[in-house]
């Protein structure tokens, strides 16, 4: 939050990457998620080859070098701890739908637009 407060603060809108720097391939971030969740990631996922980039980039790293520069800003949140907000974030949600869904009402398919 302090930095799009830092970002808001400034006299002429400009573009930031916030960023933590690091890089983390989406199989080591699937591991992370269902190590969280003390799961076997490889019983829940299928990999469809027919989704993978034609010219795959090798690596994705976020450069949020002019944040720190202009803004004084750097990372606190790692990926250990990211894994764990958006986890627990979604266990919360899912709980908020089940009650829903158990006390009759209906509800959307997250993730599909309404037609």
């Amino acid at each position: 939050m302090r930095a799009m407060w830092l970002m808001l603060q400034q006299e002429e809108p400009e573009d930031f990457v916030v960023a933590t720097g690091e890089s983390y391939s989406v199989r080591q971030f699937v591991e992370k998620v269902f190590g969280y969740l003390d799961l076997d990631w490889e019983r829940h996922v299928k990999i469809d080859p027919r989704y993978f980039r034609p010219t795959e980039v090798h690596e994705l790293r976020g450069d949020a070098s002019k944040a720190r520069r202009k803004l004084g800003w750097t990372p606190t949140v790692g990926i250990d701890e990211l894994v764990r907000r958006m986890v627990e974030h979604d266990l919360r949600l899912a709980s908020q739908e089940r009650t829903l869904a158990d006390a009759g009402y209906l509800l959307p398919q997250r993730g599909v637009a309404a037609p």
